[in-house]
């Protein structure tokens, strides 16, 4: 809910209001008298809790220099939470424990107040001198500031104009260009970067651990007795971990600090793991309980720097302005999924595989996870968000925003003849390439993108209802023969009627298939340049 609201209300708003069903949740648990109001107390506290609101925040209106550091304190703070919460349930009755919760919402509504509203919402909906005065209260006025706001402006006119242009399409056409959204670069990679994130942030077992300590550390220590102030000591190590993390990513890459602690950590953990599996099987003896609390302390120090810090701080970074609304809402939901997944399969391992099963497991997600983001994540250090943005979309930080004078080079070039169009499609640099390739002509391109959809929706739908079928009455080898058939067909019709694209320009491939040729005989208009009228930034 909060991410649609914040692209409607904007960001200081949101914030507040979330603030208001915490403090109502937390009131409803100090006075519940039966399951169905704490119930109803941790839904409304559940509104509240949005990770990735707080990280936006944050990474809106923080400076490069300083945002790491912020992220990541926002991450220390939800640890010593769960160590404040630890010391406090052994000391105090529950109920007093929630209403001591109901604090930091408070204080989170009155501090809310006192902000300016984000300088990147304000520009993304037009109200660019605003934007420019709020940036500036945040950052201060000198060079950089001044010339990083204006490229957060040029950006967010030029996307304006596009939304201007897109007014004069029909209805089907605005519904596919607004899917098309879900297949733009920069929306799919951080999407990817935000699930690998997750689903490492829950593999390293930053909230099995706190809800299952006491568990796990009885069947380590064999000691039940004392598994309350180990699960404490491993707390303040978490917590000391996460400060420190704060001081290093002020200093050290992203990347670098992710992926040698968490590697490294990898590590510790199968050998915290094998020791445990061999101690199990008695050829080790259970007797010397500070070996594996030593190493899972060592872990925890480990991943507490990278596994656990970084991924809740992409959440601030990785998201362009045009989907951080959307951004918010995926990685809420993926990493809500992945949090519920986490904790109901937990109990499950824990009994079954036991402690080094468990986090055998966990371990092989946080390699595939840690794989995945070596192959995906891009440095963001010291970049500024509009930096960030660019990358994803052209693999570069810095881009040219001169659309007149890339008008005039190209039609330059088209006057010598060289293979250019001088149209405004060609000096649009922000839009993406057609989702539905080079094939449907320009008058037809909506409607063939609706039909190229639907098809490849058909097709996929009578292919997962009959292969079943095949599977069970020909076999594998009858059903790959019959798919083999059709994609022979496929191929030989493809071969009759598909024409070359490579190196043409896509009025070419539109005169291949009206006129057979790809140029037209009246040279005179082909050379002729139409007149461009350049749009302002």
């Amino acid at each position: 809910m909060s991410a649609v609201l914040m692209e409607v209300y904007g960001r200081k708003f949101v914030h507040a209001v979330v603030a208001v069903p915490g403090i109502m949740g937390w009131i409803c648990i100090y006075y519940a008298d039966s399951a169905s109001m704490i119930m109803i107390g941790r839904a409304l506290t559940g509104l509240a809790s949005n990770a990735s609101l707080g990280a936006i925040i944050v990474g809106e209106y923080s400076s490069p220099e300083n945002r790491g550091l912020f992220l990541n304190l926002k991450t220390t703070l939800v640890t010593i939470g769960y160590m404040m919460v630890h010391t406090l349930g052994h000391f105090y009755h529950w109920r007093t424990v929630a209403l001591i919760a109901t604090l930091p919402h408070t204080a989170s509504l009155l501090i809310t107040c006192t902000w300016p509203e984000s300088p990147a919402w304000l520009a993304s909906k037009a109200e660019y001198d605003k934007s420019q005065k709020s940036f500036y209260w945040l950052r201060g006025k000198n060079v950089k500031t001044i010339n990083e706001i204006e490229d957060v402006v040029k950006a967010q006119k030029e996307k304006i104009r596009i939304s201007s242009e897109m007014k004069a399409l029909t209805l089907s056409e605005k519904v596919i260009e607004f899917f098309k959204k879900f297949g733009e670069k920069d929306f799919v990679k951080p999407v990817i970067i935000v699930v690998f994130g997750g689903i490492l942030l829950e593999a390293c077992g930053r909230h099995i651990f706190s809800a299952f300590a006491v568990q796990i550390v009885e069947e380590v220590t064999q000691n039940k007795a004392q598994s309350y102030y180990f699960t404490l000591g491993i707390d303040v190590v978490i917590t000391t971990s996460a400060v420190i993390s704060s001081i290093l990513v002020k200093f050290c890459k992203r990347r670098t600090l992710l992926f040698s602690t968490g590697f490294s950590a990898l590590f510790i953990l199968y050998i915290l793991c094998g020791y445990l599996y061999l101690e199990s099987i008695d050829v080790f003896s259970k007797e010397r309980t500070y070996i594996p609390i030593i190493m899972f302390i060592l872990y925890f120090v480990l991943s507490s720097l990278g596994c656990i810090s970084i991924p809740l701080l992409l959440l601030g970074e990785i998201f362009p302005l045009a989907h951080r609304g959307a951004g918010s809402f995926i990685s809420s939901f993926a990493f809500d999924i992945f949090l519920t997944v986490a904790l109901k399969i937990a109990p499950f391992l824990l009994a079954t595989v036991k402690v080094y099963g468990t986090f055998s497991i966990l371990g092989i997600a946080m390699g595939v996870s840690l794989t995945g983001l070596y192959f995906t994540l891009p440095e963001t250090k010291d970049r500024t968000l509009q930096e960030i943005e660019n990358y994803l979309n052209y693999g570069k930080y810095h881009v040219e925003y001169d659309l007149e004078a890339k008008q005039t080079e190209h039609c330059r070039l088209y006057s010598e003849g060289k293979n250019v169009e001088c149209s405004d499609q060609n000096f649009n640099i922000f839009q993406e390439d057609a989702l539905f390739g080079e094939i449907f002509p320009l008058a037809h391109r909506g409607s063939g993108g609706f039909v190229d959809g639907s098809l490849v929706l058909v097709i996929l739908t009578i292919t997962m209802q009959v292969t079943p079928y095949l599977l069970v009455n020909a076999k594998v080898y009858g059903t790959f023969a019959i798919l083999g058939t059709v994609m022979l067909l496929s191929l030989i019709a493809l071969w009759i009627l598909l024409p070359e694209t490579k190196d043409k320009t896509l009025k070419e491939i539109e005169n291949y298939l009206n006129y057979g040729k790809y140029g037209r005989d009246d040279d005179e208009a082909r050379l002729k340049i139409p007149k461009v009228t350049a749009t302002p930034c």
